[in-house]
């Protein structure tokens, strides 16, 4: 495995940097400014019953290995604080500390470890680092709001960009950016220039080799730069809005591989392509719609990269107790063929936007792997995330009843998908999980029917500030999954998950 002299993550600031700033928030220049504090806290315990649900013999198909037992149960815990600092009438600081990792909770960096460290009796958690994830100052002037800083970013349903406020985010938008908010009646701009995590090196001067320590020289830059312009229309009176935000995004040669996908010969190249991401909400009296689509054109290294995605939501509150929620569009996949591509389409939401419990929520292919368990030689950021199945290559629909009585709130929601694209026979399709082309040498062509699930829950809200609630999901794999890409096609079994959450808020 390879790393950089030099990175650039998102991934954190420093304790010293939560230091440097709790110093100066509890220092006597101190008061002279006013401190808020909020912040979230979960407990959740999953779990999951058959996850191994696609097996079969192939390779480069959607089965999931197991070894052993297809059942498992985990349980994270995660807290974050926001701390807000009023300097004056024009100047605010204001922060996000996490205590753990938002997709690990606090195995993030307490697991793996090695058996000589662990305890018989207690569970410690070794390692799991407290940092401030997000710090940025606002300043308002009279021409608007200046923010610099490492801070959140959110437009429309949060498909695309989504700051992660809902309990259970796990994956919030971050960049590092300098952004001008104006206001000027209904209607607001917001220019941005955003840095995002390096994937080399600073310079690019060289990459080193995690086992021989030897830097070996490299070309090309590493970061990935967003050009950002939010236009904005509100109308309070008539409870409409709507605006386009449109996102340059500038990716060098020496990121991740083509942008995240896996090239033709390993010719890696700079991704340059743009993105129009439209965004509307109306209502009208009990009935409340609204869209998000992201229009993408450029290139993605060697491949030319045009696409569509689409997320609607409708919904109807019949009362102040029974409301109906739909959700649905199309997140595209990749074509194939006989030969390589030379054009991209396939495109991920933002793995906070989901639909259901499971089959868009659990990526069963990562309980397989060293998740949870102490493997020595395993190093804790290489442990693959149990939450990592965005939407993507789907046509998918959803409804969702919801009731409220008194403290209580109840939920029942279907979801069924259909994929956009699939395997031929004869030719190479793109495998979405591995983000890589593979050659389909079953001689049979994949269904498209991904599947179906039906989700139950609970919730108490104990006061405004304490919530918990209990969630199942059965997930019924369509024979889009059955496709192991070998002789025969994988056994299907219905996957079962349940977890049990509890949250504080203040």
């Amino acid at each position: 495995m390879r790393s950089s002299c030099f990175q650039l993550g998102i991934r954190g600031v420093t304790l010293a940097s939560a230091a440097l700033f709790a110093s100066v928030a509890f220092s006597p220049v101190a008061s002279a400014f006013d401190l808020d504090w909020s912040g979230q806290f979960r407990s959740e315990a999953w779990t999951v019953r058959n996850y191994a649900f696609s097996q079969g013999v192939g390779a480069g198909g959607y089965t999931v290995s197991s070894s052993g037992d297809e059942n498992t149960y985990f349980q994270t815990l995660f807290m974050k604080f926001t701390p807000k600092a009023i300097v004056n009438d024009n100047v605010i600081l204001k922060s996000e500390w996490w205590m753990g990792d938002a997709a690990l909770g606090m195995f993030g960096d307490s697991a793996p470890y090695l058996s000589g460290n662990r305890w018989v009796t207690s569970s410690q958690s070794r390692g799991a680092v407290f940092s401030v994830q997000r710090l940025w100052a606002e300043l308002l002037t009279d021409f608007g709001t200046v923010q610099v800083g490492r801070m959140p970013l959110h437009w429309g349903l949060g498909a695309v960009w989504n700051k992660g406020e809902a309990l259970n985010a796990r994956a919030p938008s971050t960049g590092d950016a300098v952004r001008l908010v104006a206001k000027f009646g209904s209607f607001s701009l917001a220019p941005a220039f955003i840095k995002y995590g390096s994937g080399n090196t600073i310079g690019g001067s060289c990459s080193v080799d995690e086992g021989t320590g030897v830097c070996t020289s490299t070309d090309g830059l590493g970061g990935v730069t967003d050009y950002s312009m939010v236009f904005r229309y509100e109308n309070v009176d008539e409870d409409l809005e709507g605006g386009v935000n449109f996102i340059r995004r500038i990716a060098r040669s020496k990121q991740d591989p083509e942008y995240g996908y896996l090239p033709p010969g390993g010719v890696s190249g700079s991704s340059i392509f743009n993105t129009w991401d439209l965004y509307f909400r109306k209502k009208w009296g009990s009935v409340e719609l609204s869209a998000e689509a992201p229009i993408v054109s450029g290139s993605i290294g060697s491949f030319k990269y045009d696409t569509i995605a689409v997320a609607g939501e409708l919904k109807w509150t019949a009362n102040e107790r029974f409301a109906l929620i739909g959700k649905g569009g199309l997140a595209p996949g990749q074509a194939g063929g006989v030969t390589l591509p030379t054009d991209f389409r396939a495109y991920s939401l933002h793995p906070d936007y989901r639909v259901g419990l499971v089959m868009f929520n659990l990526q069963p292919a990562n309980f397989s792997g060293p998740t949870y368990f102490n493997h020595p030689e395993i190093h804790s950021n290489e442990i693959a995330s149990p939450f990592d199945a965005p939407i993507v290559n789907a046509r998918y629909g959803s409804v969702e009843g919801r009731l409220d009585y008194e403290k209580w709130v109840f939920t029942a929601e279907t979801v069924f998908a259909f994929a956009d694209q699939t395997a031929k026979a004869g030719e190479q399709f793109y495998n979405t999980r591995s983000r890589s082309f593979v050659e389909n040498v079953s001689g049979v062509d994949q269904s498209s029917f991904m599947g179906w699930e039906l989700d139950l829950g609970a919730e108490l809200k104990w006061d405004d500030q304490v919530t918990a609630g209990v969630k199942a999901g059965w997930f019924v794999p369509g024979d889009y999954f059955a496709f192991a890409n070998g002789a025969s096609a994988a056994s299907l079994k219905t996957v079962f998950a349940a977890s049990a959450t509890l949250g504080v808020t203040f």
